[in-house]
């Protein structure tokens, strides 16, 4: 019996039409589907589930090949809520990482539970925009005040009070830090000062991520560093101070919380804590190259989740 000639060819060429159909639908579902990358060290955020137990992730949209064009050293973007990267670069590379590290002295100023309404001096401090404050020998600020000075503005004189109001030598708080980063598991996190002067206060991005957000558990923490301004009252007058945190209620980014840092070490650094599209999103920006950059770098994560997840 004579094999026409078309089915035999059919016949020889079948597998690799199939290979090649498995092959075409295997791109497909790599198109149209979610590619987000997810590294397990974002579990250190901690994972939450939803109604049906099962861990709630953003879902990829589009598969956009283009970077973005970030200046910082390190950035980072997380979903907080399942711990997966949304966009990182250089996450684990260890910086300097300036006032970022007062929210660990926050953290454990808060441990010592101090006595909010107990009084001490502070003299003078000057604020990020040069604008200087100076206190008569009568005028005390109370610990909840120096509190929300330190974190609000970033001052270094108030920060460094926190050992004097909780009752704490200087090295003695500085090793409470370095305690509190092994007990987060921080293996790359270490504080040589309270204030974050010291270009030996290093970190990673993908560790300040973590910092935050334990911080922004406790609610004197996470008032104090989503408040725009803060007005106080000594026995003399009233005075006010601004957020370091430009972000704030921006006009197109949902930017809740957060915490600033730069010296001629660390450059200029921004940890985050935002919403977009009812999604809770930490940012970290680490060694951006001036004062608005690590603004535009943040911006531009909160711009690459929008338009890349949902």
């Amino acid at each position: 019996m004579t094999v026409p000639p078309l089915l035999l060819v059919t016949y020889y060429l079948l597998p690799f039409m199939l290979a090649n159909l498995l092959l075409s639908l295997i791109l497909i579902a790599q198109i149209f589907t979610s590619s987000a990358p997810i590294d397990k060290n974002g579990a250190v955020l901690g994972v939450q589930v939803n109604n049906n137990g099962e861990v709630a992730t953003p879902e990829r949209i589009t598969n956009q090949i283009l970077d973005l064009d970030i200046s910082a050293g390190s950035a980072l973007a997380i979903d907080e809520a399942s711990g997966e990267i949304l966009y990182e670069k250089n996450k684990n590379i260890v910086r300097p990482i300036a006032s970022i590290s007062k929210l660990m002295a926050a953290l454990v100023f808060l441990d010592q539970n101090p006595n909010w309404q107990t009084q001490t001096h502070l003299s003078y401090f000057q604020d990020s925009d040069g604008r200087e404050y100076k206190f008569s020998a009568e005028e005390n600020l109370t610990a909840e005040q120096i509190f929300n000075i330190a974190l609000i503005g970033s001052i270094n004189p108030a920060v460094n009070l926190f050992p004097k109001l909780s009752g704490l030598d200087k090295n003695s708080f500085i090793s409470a830090m370095n305690k509190k980063a092994i007990a987060l598991n921080l293996k790359k996190t270490h504080f040589e000062d309270i204030a974050g002067l010291s270009p030996k206060n290093v970190s990673t991005a993908a560790e300040v991520a973590v910092i935050l957000q334990k911080a922004l558990t406790n609610e004197k923490i996470y008032q104090a560093v989503s408040a725009k301004n803060y007005s106080f009252q000594t026995e003399a007058g009233v005075y006010q101070i601004q957020n370091t945190n430009d972000l704030l209620d921006h006009d197109s980014f949902k930017v809740l919380a957060g915490k600033t840092g730069s010296t001629d070490e660390a450059m200029f650094c921004l940890a985050t804590l935002g919403e977009v599209k009812g999604r809770k999103i930490i940012t970290v920006i680490l060694g951006a190259e001036s004062d608005d950059n690590r603004f535009q770098d943040t911006k531009a994560l909160y711009w690459w989740t929008e338009n890349n997840y949902r």
